[in-house]
Parts: C-alpha cells; structure tokens; sequence
C-alpha cells in the first residue's frame, strides 16, 4: 500500500485515479498526439488552470542500473530535488519549479519513465504513452467538453476519441 506524506495529499484532495487501462475503457477517453513543446504547454495551462494537480514518478523503484540511464543523460541535478521514498510516488505539481515540470514532461515524451498527470477540477488524467500519443481520461462528460475546448488552442492532435454518457 502507498502511504506517506505525498500520497496523504493525493488523497485528501480525492483525485481520480484509474488502476488500469481495463479500468479507464469504463470512462470517456481521447487518445492525444504532440510533440514536446505543445505538451509541455498544454499541461502547464491545465496546472494553472485546474483546482490541484499531482504527477506519479516512480524513479525510487527503479533498479540501480535503470536509474543509470538518467544519470548518463545528465538529470543527477534534477533528480535531486525529489525527496524519494519507495511508497512516495505522488508530487504536488503547484509546488515543483519548472525546470521540474520540464523534466518530467520530457522524460515522459521521450519513453524514459511514463508518468500519469492527474488533475482536479476539471478532472482528468493523462497517461503519457509511446511514440507521442497520450490518453486523457475524463471522470465526467462535461471535463471531456472542456478539454476538447482547450485542446483547439494548442497544436494537439486527436487521433481518437470514446465518450461515454
């Protein structure tokens, strides 16, 4: 079980979460197509935009040599900030500078370690995925209009789309 300070926080503020993706097939979804830059905008606008936001990032379970990888790539300095604990996955995302923020984002577009974004108020939750395609799930119908709204205003491609009334 997840416990620990992070995860408190996530809790408390009663974020959706979905265990897997057989789960998320039982809420409206689009499946999201970018590149870097307008994913790293996008999902500072929603930050900015949403009542509380949480990241996961489980580089605390990762095998020593797994962890070499970002080490070699030169994120020692990046990877520092985070106070890591095995059962401490969960990081406020109002509370992380940008350099952060960036960090995650684009270890996450370049398929080093996927990290899920979950956002409150609207509700949602973005999987980052491979090959650029992203899923974001909606708890409600109205968050999936919302988000189709905002998606126009950046260069983000739908390549599909299952809405569930």
């Amino acid at each position: 079980m997840i416990n620990g300070e992070n995860y408190i926080n996530f809790s408390k503020n009663n974020m959706f979460y979905i265990k897997s993706f057989n789960e998320g097939n039982n809420y409206s979804h689009i499946c999201l197509y970018a590149n870097y830059d307008d994913y790293n905008s996008f999902i500072k606008y929603v930050i900015k935009n949403c009542e509380t936001s949480f990241v996961d990032f489980y580089f605390a379970n990762l095998q020593n040599s797994q962890k070499q990888i970002f080490y070699n790539k030169g994120y020692e300095n990046i990877i520092k900030n985070f106070n890591f604990a095995k059962d401490e996955i969960f990081y406020n995302l109002n509370y992380l500078d940008e350099q952060t923020l960036n960090f995650l984002i684009k270890i996450s577009f370049d398929e080093l370690l996927f990290s899920t974004f979950y956002f409150k108020n609207p509700d949602a939750i973005l999987w980052t995925n491979y090959c650029g395609k992203w899923v974001l799930f909606f708890k409600h119908i109205d968050d999936l209009k919302y988000f189709e709204q905002v998606i126009k205003n950046f260069n983000i491609k739908i390549n599909f789309k299952k809405e569930l009334l």
